[in-house]
């Protein structure tokens, strides 16, 4: 911020305002992260709560295109109408964050010298309803029940795909 004023002499108020908005995010963020360690060390139950994905992705795509690097573009697919799931609001965006900055990484620190750096990071929302292959892999599913997928995929270097046998 300083550096801004520096370099013009004079605050950009629009500009100051979304660095406050972003400081006032940041902070209610890094509450939540201090309340969810809290409650891991009492071994609580966290509060599953109605939250909507659209929004989650919505907050986190904000704080990432805040702060990745301009080579790294970001696209999302948000549902249709609202994606309500029970959850911890905090723990889905503490979730999402941690997938969007190792996928920065894979993007642009993790290519080598002569790589191009940055890709494209899409995050969308895919309804699935439980078929009996799924509800065998999730047997907390119910068979003929609509779930939401949470998508995140990149275009940098990955994990090898290592098949087992």
């Amino acid at each position: 911020m300083l550096e801004i004023y520096a370099e013009k002499k004079q605050f950009d108020e629009p500009v100051v305002k979304k660095y406050i908005s972003m400081i006032k995010a940041s902070s209610l963020r890094a509450t939540d992260m201090i309340r969810q360690l809290l409650t891991f060390t009492r071994k609580d139950e966290l509060a599953a709560v109605p939250v909507d994905l659209n929004e989650i992705i919505s907050h986190v795509v904000q704080i990432c295109e805040n702060s990745f690097p301009k080579s790294v573009e970001i696209n999302t697919s948000h549902h249709d109408g609202p994606a309500i799931v029970r959850g911890e609001r905090g723990s889905f965006e503490q979730v999402l964050l941690n997938l969007c900055v190792n996928a920065s990484h894979a993007m642009t620190i993790m290519r080598g010298k002569n790589e191009h750096e940055g890709g494209v990071l899409s995050i969308g929302i895919d309804e699935i309803t439980a078929d009996r292959k799924f509800h065998v892999l999730h047997r907390e599913s119910i068979e003929g029940k609509m779930y939401y997928a949470l998508n995140v995929n990149d275009t940098g270097v990955g994990i090898l795909d290592n098949k087992i046998s």
